[in-house]
């Protein structure tokens, strides 16, 4: 079984593993010391169905992304599981994600060896890997081979009389392997230095009802198999490049994720050639301070990652009217007109 939150967990790994790279075409080398920290946020575009082929693995490849159209955009946001409502069930975990604001929390464990899955859990839903889910064995490099095996079981709410509750138990074998590096483009950008990791999984789904009355459990429907391919391209600098997943090993049609941008947080900047803002808060104008003039992009987002609007800045000093934003806290973002990220902060609107 593999839940839209997993297939976003995933990314939430993939999203580091090239921060150990070399700036060149050779072999990169992913360690502990790569994996995403607490307080990034990645925002991400969507292509729910799409012919175009992941192409072929090896060494020094060229991987052509650009026919993508996004039907969705999402955030992805990196936290310190100690701050986060659920952080109980998973005391090892010393990192968890949020897909926008769902609710849903994903809590990870890193170490020098690997980085693994515990499992995701809210309100409405909850489950945990037996064994955790190894989505990484560091450290990590062109040819790098692992495998393993998990139980997970998710329950939720099921009010249809008898029942009260479904709870689906999932046996899954994976089998990945780093198959080829070289240059990716994307809709976004082109990245030189990429490494693609390449996941197998199979698996057993069963299903099972609760009687609300008996509090009895009984199966439901007999055992199904599933599987799942998918292939995940890392960048030395922006990590995570794209993702193409494949549901059917007789499917033709692929769904794809790839990196449009990334926001330090609200609790730090770290770009350079950062601009500022002000005043902040702010009521109907900002005005945007450049170190450098030129032609940019200046881009809001709400706190879930949904984009309010992006204008053209070129002066050194720009004013850019924000009457129509609702009082709240946003993130920005400043992209020259390669895509390439200068800037990003946040600002509040008090009026």
């Amino acid at each position: 079984m593999k839940t839209t939150t997993l297939n976003f967990t995933a990314m939430v790994i993939a999203l580091s593993l090239l921060a150990a790279a070399n700036r060149c075409s050779a072999q990169i080398t992913y360690t502990q010391s790569d994996l995403p920290k607490a307080g990034v946020i990645y925002y991400r575009s969507t292509d729910s169905s799409t012919s175009l082929s992941p192409g072929s693995g090896g060494a020094v490849q060229t991987w052509n992304l650009t026919p993508l159209t996004a039907s969705s955009k999402d955030t992805l946001k990196v936290l310190n599981p100690a701050g986060t409502p659920y952080s109980g069930k998973f005391p090892s975990a010393n990192l968890a994600a949020e897909i926008g604001s769902t609710g849903v929390y994903d809590y990870l464990t890193e170490s020098g060896s690997s980085l693994q899955l515990n499992g995701a859990w809210s309100a409405a839903t909850q489950f945990e890997f037996i064994p955790d889910w190894t989505m990484l064995s560091l450290p990590a490099t062109y040819n790098t081979k692992w495998m393993g095996t998990f139980k997970d079981a998710i329950k939720m709410a099921y009010p249809v009389p008898p029942y009260d509750s479904v709870e689906v138990v999932s046996h899954t074998n994976y089998y990945d392997t780093v198959d080829g590096y070289g240059s990716a483009t994307t809709p976004y950008k082109t990245f030189s230095n990429t490494l693609r990791l390449v996941e197998v999984d199979r698996g057993i789904d069963s299903t099972y009802l609760q009687n609300a009355s008996t509090h009895v459990w009984s199966s439901f429907g007999a055992p199904t198999k599933s599987w799942q391919k998918t292939f995940t391209w890392y960048d030395a600098n922006d990590f995570q490049v794209a993702k193409a997943t494949l549901k059917d090993s007789t499917a033709t049609t692929y769904s794809y994720q790839w990196l449009t941008n990334i926001v330090a947080g609200i609790n730090e900047v770290t770009l350079s050639n950062q601009a500022k803002i002000y005043p902040n808060p702010a009521t109907d104008e900002l005005n945007i301070q450049l170190n450098k003039p030129g032609i940019k992009y200046f881009n809001v987002f709400d706190i879930t990652g949904k984009e309010m609007f992006s204008t053209e800045i070129s002066a050194t000093l720009s004013q850019v009217n924000v009457s129509g934003l609702a009082n709240g806290l946003y993130l920005y973002s400043i992209t020259d007109m390669n895509g390439t990220t200068t800037g990003s902060g946040k600002f509040i609107i008090g009026r």
